[in-house]
């Protein structure tokens, strides 16, 4: 549920979701000490949403980068092609840059493969 969705919703309801939410986030203790407005609450939860979505793409870039190394080393051009998105370049050093996913195609299926 988007935190923008819990300002119309009832204190009872809007804790129920926050309190385990806080709870995994080891956020509970917090809480409890401080006992923080419903202002100041959504802006904590907020934080942590963006922080928890930037660990998330952190751990996606690696994975595609780990991906690509793997493809790479075994020759699998067609796998490494389909990392790219349709709008995308490749540069190779004395070989020219490829624009698009067709250019990314021709670079690694025609030149290397």
């Amino acid at each position: 549920m988007p935190l923008s969705n819990l300002k119309g919703l009832r204190l009872k309801n809007r804790s129920s979701f926050i309190y385990p939410l806080l709870l995994c986030l080891g956020l509970l203790p917090l809480l409890t000490a401080c006992q923080p407005n419903d202002s100041e609450l959504l802006s904590l939860l907020a934080e942590q949403e963006e922080r928890l979505q930037r660990l998330e793409d952190i751990e996606a870039i690696g994975r595609l980068e780990r991906a690509y190394g793997y493809y790479v080393d075994k020759h699998l051009w067609d796998q490494v092609v389909d990392l790219f998105a349709e709008e995308s370049s490749v540069e190779i050093s004395q070989r020219g840059v490829f624009l698009n996913k067709e250019g990314v195609q021709t670079a690694f299926l025609g030149r290397m493969g």
